[in-house]
Order: C-alpha cells, then structure tokens, then sequence
C-alpha cells in the first residue's frame, strides 16, 4: 500500500499531475492505512 501511495505521489511530482484521480488514490489507500491499523490494535486488545 505505500507502494502506491508513493507511486502516487511520483506521478504526480514528475508528471505534473494535480489530477482527481491521484488524489483518490492517495486519500483511498490512506483510509485504508488506518482501517488496517484500527484492526492491528483492536486485535492487540483481544488478545
């Protein structure tokens, strides 16, 4: 997932790209960042 959030970011660096789609990945793979790590903690919990 950082993968593609920096693969991203370079597109947008190099390229120019300001675009909406960018941007919906960097903002989807970052939600999805945190959900992964709301999981982690919620299991540390359970545990």
């Amino acid at each position: 997932m950082n993968a593609i959030i920096g693969f991203s970011e370079i597109l947008e660096a190099e390229n120019g790209l300001d675009n909406k789609y960018t941007e919906i990945i960097q903002t989807n793979m970052e939600r999805l960042l945190g959900l992964m790590d709301n999981l982690l903690e919620l299991s540390k919990h359970k545990a």
